[in-house]
């Protein structure tokens, strides 16, 4: 049986260091496909607000800013309770997806941006 070795085991603490070091890992693609998938996950997320029984969203808006290149994506759905906001932006795997009800029955299965530069 053959052992596994390699010059360097290597573990980052923070998730936000992960994704910077490789965000291929986290997201298909860098760049301007990049931007495009994470507005799609974005407006999936509104989507799936409009779409909940459980909750009051039934507003999406979408503002591009041509100026400074830049893309708003605001619902008046539920929302990250603000106690909860930098977990959720800050840890992989964070969020309220894995065992709500409505779950399966979405437009996507990641998390909300609110600014896509």
């Amino acid at each position: 049986m053959s052992q596994f070795t390699d010059d360097k085991i290597e573990h980052i603490e923070e998730d936000v260091d992960k994704i910077k070091k490789k965000p291929n890992m986290y997201i298909s693609y860098i760049g301007p496909r990049g931007v495009s998938q994470l507005f799609k996950e974005v407006v999936n997320n509104s989507i799936d607000e409009f779409i909940n029984p459980n909750s009051p969203g039934n507003k999406i808006e979408i503002i591009i800013d041509k100026e400074d290149n830049s893309v708003y994506v605001s619902d008046n759905g539920r929302g990250i309770p603000p106690e909860y906001m930098a977990l959720t932006c800050t840890r992989l795997q964070a969020g309220s997806k894995f065992t709500r009800e409505f779950s399966g029955k979405t437009a996507g299965e990641n998390g909300r941006l609110c600014r896509v530069v």
